[in-house]
């Protein structure tokens, strides 16, 4: 006589469905990228510019009087910081190509920023001997004013972090 036997047979087959379905989307993350992602940059980049810097964590300088007197004779006087054409600002908030903006997404990495020529100069700082036809007999040193921190407020990195894992796990773009 045989030996009772007692067993079960567990099917996992859509278990592994969901699994690949959950590592196809962890996989291209490109619709967060381009959806909720660009969305917050956009409105990073907007307050960066309208609080001075402060959004990013590091309020920019002052202008100098001179400066100031500056934007006033151009008709600019109520226009931020770094904001007397708007390029580079256009650049951050609303990137084209056509603005030297930089918006690219692939599967896994989302590259944002500027391509403008002077966006690096702000960014660390420089020194300046002439301006226009003027000469400084002392050079002047403007002030780094960081567009892009060394570190995105944690804010903005939890509310990513939340909409990637929404995005890989339930397949929603929040």
């Amino acid at each position: 006589m045989p030996d009772p036997e007692l067993s079960a047979q567990v099917v996992i087959g859509p278990a592994v469905q969901v699994l690949a379905e959950v590592a196809a989307r962890a996989g291209d993350l490109r619709p967060v990228y381009l959806g909720p992602l660009k969305n917050s940059l956009d409105q990073f980049f907007t307050s960066q510019f309208s609080t001075a810097g402060a959004e990013g964590g590091t309020p920019w300088a002052p202008l100098t009087p001179a400066t100031l007197a500056s934007k006033a004779r151009s008709h600019r006087a109520g226009m931020g910081i770094l904001r007397f054409t708007n390029r580079l600002w256009a650049s951050l908030v609303k990137p084209t190509p056509a603005n030297l903006g930089i918006s690219r997404a692939s599967e896994n990495l989302y590259f944002r920023g500027t391509q403008v020529p002077y966006a690096l100069f702000h960014q660390y700082g420089y020194t300046v001997s002439r301006w226009g036809k003027q000469l400084f007999h002392n050079p002047r040193a403007v002030p780094a004013r960081p567009l892009i921190p060394v570190r995105m407020p944690t804010a903005y990195v939890e509310a990513w972090a939340r909409s990637v894992q929404r995005y890989v796990v339930d397949g929603v773009v929040e």
